[in-house]
């Protein structure tokens, strides 16, 4: 059955093809003598030999004589009418243009986006690790000065408490404590 189909689109298109071949031009008459009108040999005198195994083959090649070459200038010129002349054609074209500019100016754009947001996310990135790697050294820092200070709080109290000692006073609270009367 697929045959069958196959076989009939098949004639139907060569049918086709054939109605075009026919309609155009009549090619050139064949010379008197029958030779084709391709044979260099048609245009001078006839001998009356037999013909030979080549003229044979290209009389078997094209039997009708069709000059194939006027037949492919009608479909050039029945192209052009139907196709190059017509406004919607190039409408056609005009928008094909328009909308293949269209994706890939879309592509681009997009591609530029990608490209900034990498280029934005590394730069927030950058800001980000230095706030906090200079945040870590601003409290490593602030923890060394804190137990430096506190370092020489203690040594400041026990320089009092030994100066104290030697001079025979009672011991006092730090002087960063006061008491109520100080603070009269």
């Amino acid at each position: 059955m697929k045959h069958l189909g196959l076989a009939i689109v098949l004639f139907l298109i060569l049918l086709g093809a054939g109605d075009r071949l026919d309609a155009q031009p009549p090619a050139a008459p064949q010379s008197a003598s029958g030779r084709s009108s391709y044979d260099p040999m048609s245009r001078g005198k006839s001998t009356g030999q037999t013909k030979g195994i080549v003229e044979t083959t290209l009389a078997g090649v094209n039997p009708q004589d069709k000059d194939y070459g006027e037949v492919v200038v009608g479909w050039r010129k029945e192209v052009f009418e139907n196709t190059i002349n017509r406004v919607y054609w190039w409408g056609l074209i005009v928008l094909g243009l328009v909308l293949g500019f269209s994706l890939a100016t879309n592509g681009w754009l997009m591609r530029e986006r990608e490209r900034r947001l990498a280029i934005s996310a590394d730069v927030v990135t950058q800001l980000f690790n230095a706030y906090v790697g200079s945040r870590a050294k601003a409290l490593e820092v602030i923890a060394k000065y804190n137990s430096l200070v506190d370092r020489y709080n203690r040594l400041d109290v026990e320089k009092k408490q030994l100066a104290d000692q030697m001079t025979g006073l009672p011991a006092k609270s730090s002087d960063s404590e006061l008491d109520y009367n100080q603070a009269r």
